[in-house]
């Protein structure tokens, strides 16, 4: 529910069973996850013809216009300026440029299932700087994601010599996960201080403006290919835009650790996509890897869904 304070809200508000804010903060994670999950196939096939850092870019700075619509003339309150800006520069430029330029040397499979390794990022700086806490039969689960998460990086060499390829997109899919992690903490607290998808709108705005002047400083410009631009163009507003705003109002009703536990399963509708679209595949070692994580995000979930 944006936050602005009117009667029928608070009305609202006061009506509702007290596991509504909860209820309502999964299903907007859920379908966060839904959309976020052509990430990978979209960007793949854009950056057979684009160069990462413009993916990266222009992704973003749509994904902001096709949130201008939503609220136009509001913009951030003094006490949000300082969190909005480090959730940009985490998670609208680092993450992106680290992702996109792994996804190129990767498959989108790979990429789709290592997206889950944001759930651990989010969970450590949580608990480690923000005070949220997992029980503990939760810790044996969260290993459990772990050796998923490395068993899906290195493939253990199920691939063969053909793996050492992948490695380094591989790492680079992780460190964007890892700057993903950092950004959904700040961003709950930026969501706190402001309408969260008017939040998503600046947030992929000062993002998606801070790569593109990167590349304009580097010589590089930030134009694509026409054969790219409808999936560029399809990553900013439905992969980017959509889902970011969606992920915002999840983070702002149930925390970063349930927002991020319910958004893990992009992994699944990516995978399937990749699959399906784009002909890719897992070795049997990947599969087992991803169903440790399932596993261990299942394990997470189930305690931490509230009881009514």
């Amino acid at each position: 529910m944006p936050a602005g304070g009117r009667w029928g809200e608070r009305a609202m508000a006061v009506s509702r069973p007290a596991d509504s804010r909860f209820l309502n903060g999964y299903l907007f994670g859920l379908a966060s996850a839904m959309t976020y999950g052509t990430i990978t196939v979209l960007g793949k096939v854009a950056l057979r013809e684009a160069d990462p850092l413009a993916v990266a870019s222009l992704t973003y700075l749509i994904g902001s216009l096709v949130l201008f619509p939503y609220r136009p003339k509001e913009l951030p309150g003094k006490d949000g300026v300082v969190p909005l800006l480090a959730a940009a520069l985490l998670g609208g430029a680092a993450a992106p440029v680290l992702f996109f330029t792994g996804l190129r040397l990767t498959t989108a499979a790979d990429a789709s299932l290592l997206g889950n390794a944001e759930l651990l990022f989010t969970v450590a700086v949580a608990m480690l700087f923000f005070g949220e806490r997992l029980k503990g039969r939760q810790y044996l689960a969260a290993l459990l994601v772990v050796f998923g998460v490395f068993a899906v990086t290195v493939d253990l060499g199920a691939r063969g010599p053909g793996m050492a390829r992948y490695l380094e997109g591989n790492a680079l899919v992780l460190a964007a996960t890892f700057a993903w992690g950092l950004d959904n903490n700040v961003s709950r607290i930026a969501s706190q201080r402001m309408d969260p998808t008017v939040l998503a709108r600046y947030k992929n705005l000062i993002g998606g403006a801070t790569v593109a002047a990167l590349l304009f400083l580097t010589g590089r410009g930030v134009g694509v290919p026409l054969p790219a631009l409808p999936y560029v163009a399809a990553l900013g507003g439905v992969a980017v835009g959509l889902s970011l705003a969606l992920l915002m109002n999840s983070l702002r009703r149930i925390g970063a650790i349930r927002a991020v536990l319910v958004f893990s399963t992009a992994s699944v509708f990516g995978l399937v996509l990749a699959v399906a679209l784009l002909n890719e595949s897992v070795t049997a070692v990947q599969v087992g890897g991803a169903l440790a994580m399932f596993a261990g995000l299942y394990a997470i979930q189930k305690s931490e869904t509230p009881k009514g």
